[in-house]
């Protein structure tokens, strides 16, 4: 931000309001902290491999939310079986959690975990506070 403060410095102030605006609408998903009128916090998405079960599953979690600012469309991201995502969001974004089933009768999403809890495939969560779920899938063989 120091850069850019100096550079539109050369400009006068028109141009300083400007960039500023321009940087605070860009930053609303990326930056650490883009307005100092909104905490943001961290959710965080675990579905780990399960080794009870007797094969892997092509199971996911899709993470939902509506669009974190003007120029940036809805959250639709991806967790799948084995991976760990955490994304940011602004306190009071309800956030959405889909539990996903890739081919195959005998997957199974078994259980949210954490602060999603339960066997409802569907959790919606208010970002209140840091947040954390595990998701648990399971493929059996016959």
């Amino acid at each position: 931000m120091r850069k850019l403060t100096a550079f539109s410095n050369l400009f006068g102030s028109n141009t300083r309001q400007a960039l500023g605006a321009v940087v605070a609408a860009l930053c609303v998903a990326g930056c650490a902290n883009p307005s100092p009128h909104q905490d943001w916090l961290t959710l965080k998405v675990d579905v780990p491999i399960d080794q009870t079960c007797s094969a892997d599953t092509d199971g996911a979690v899709v993470i939902k939310a509506p669009p974190l600012g003007p120029l940036l469309g809805p959250v639709n991201v991806t967790c799948k079986y084995g991976e760990t995502r955490s994304l940011s969001f602004p306190r009071g974004t309800a956030v959405t959690l889909e539990a996903t089933l890739g081919f195959g009768e005998r997957q199974r999403f078994m259980e949210y975990k954490g602060d999603c809890t339960g066997t409802n495939p569907v959790c919606t969560l208010t970002m209140d506070g840091d947040k954390a779920v595990t998701a648990k899938f399971c493929a059996l063989i016959q």
